[in-house]
């Protein structure tokens, strides 16, 4: 009697995945791939949903989904066995995660993925993701030094509406598809997403500028990131200047993220930051959209 073959399965992630999946995962990269430091922090993670494709009977890839506070779907961490590539592996996890998010009510899917990722390029096309902007990423040469006399401070609720129309209104948002970047995941610029940053105390303002900014950490690396900003040019100078500013001999990674021919990202050039990368971003409408 014959055995019909078992095709590949998608299925959510349980921790015992974590062995096999990084034995391979821990060398993409050079050993620096981010998912090992993340993996137990994503098994207990609220609001998203990691998700594993077994073949041959054993863990050979996975991917994740997290449901945005503007109401988007983010995909991110797709990761394939060497050994599985070409398959087509890859896309039964993301249309499986698009699944999922139609079916909580989400219209509209994001994710990310570097220039020089030719191979992840031509995956995300197929899935039929359009690209909607490029984001360049810099780092600053040294500690930044205090900026000009022009008073920085903390946004407040009756801030929320100029903060709003200076963002809407600002080139920045216009070329870089109305997002800002919380790591390393795009969320739309509204009402709601600024009044919680407001919330948050991650919204500043200098003059007629604006900033958004986060500081957390990847594993065990903390970082500062600016994750939008626009308006006045001695505003915005000031505003890069005060958080960057760290406290002496205090290893923190910093990330100043602007759109890719945006006056921000000219800017970043102008004041001698590092460019350290470029992404671009992608989205995709679900059957809900």
């Amino acid at each position: 009697m014959k055995t019909r073959a078992v095709g590949p399965i998608v299925r959510t992630a349980r921790p015992l995945d974590k062995a096999p999946l990084m034995e391979f995962i821990s060398r993409i990269w050079g050993g620096h791939d981010y998912i090992p430091k993340v993996w137990d922090d994503w098994m207990h993670e609220p609001g998203a949903k990691t998700f594993v494709v077994e073949a041959d009977g054993r863990p050979v890839g996975m991917n994740r989904v997290k449901f945005q506070v503007d109401g988007t779907a983010w995909l991110e961490g797709a990761r394939i066995h060497p050994e599985f590539r070409g398959k087509g592996l890859a896309s039964l996890l993301g249309e499986n995660s698009i699944r999922v998010a139609a079916k909580r009510g989400v219209t509209t899917m994001r994710l990310v993925s570097n220039v020089r990722n030719g191979s992840a390029r031509r995956q995300v096309a197929r899935m039929r993701f359009a690209e909607i902007a490029r984001m360049s990423v810099y780092n600053p040469k040294r500690p930044s030094r205090p900026g000009s006399k022009l008073a920085v401070r903390i946004a407040s609720a009756s801030d929320i509406s100029r903060i709003l129309r200076l963002a809407v209104a600002s080139e920045e948002f216009r070329i870089g598809g109305g997002v800002f970047w919380d790591g390393f995941r795009a969320i739309s610029i509204n009402e709601k997403t600024v009044r919680t940053l407001v919330k948050e105390r991650r919204a500043l303002v200098s003059g007629d500028a604006v900033a958004f900014f986060k500081r957390g950490a990847e594993g065990d690396e903390p970082f500062t990131q600016i994750g939008f900003a626009c308006g006045d040019y001695n505003g915005v100078r000031n505003l890069i200047r005060h958080i960057f500013r760290t406290e002496r001999g205090k290893r923190v990674l910093r990330y100043l993220n602007a759109p890719t021919g945006s006056p921000l990202a000219g800017f970043a050039k102008r004041a001698g930051l590092n460019h350290w990368s470029t992404f671009i971003l992608f989205q995709r409408k679900t059957p809900n959209g």
